[in-house]
């Protein structure tokens, strides 16, 4: 977990030292990494284009101001999952 928060606050342009929402990011990684295997895609948390996906999840879902960026990110979110659904072997 420790490393896609780190990854996490790199995509949301928050500097590793900041904490303050720290439980808020790991809760909305945690949310992703469900919302992956609900699909039934047995993920492996390691994987690049798992990592990437939830950091998608991740910036469409933490604190957008503008409904454009997060209908963006939400749609580009749907469209990693759908790659990770056709490669469920692989993951």
């Amino acid at each position: 977990m420790e490393e896609l928060l780190r990854l996490a606050k790199q995509t949301l342009g928050i500097v590793p030292t900041a904490t303050a929402n720290d439980e808020m990011i790991k809760n909305i990684i945690a949310s992703g990494v469900e919302d992956i295997r609900r699909t039934g895609i047995d993920i492996n948390l390691g994987d690049a284009m798992v990592k990437n996906t939830i950091m998608i999840y991740v910036k469409a879902n933490y604190g957008l101001s503008n409904p454009e960026d997060k209908a963006k990110f939400t749609e580009a979110y749907q469209l990693h999952l759908s790659k990770l659904s056709l490669s469920k072997g692989d993951y």
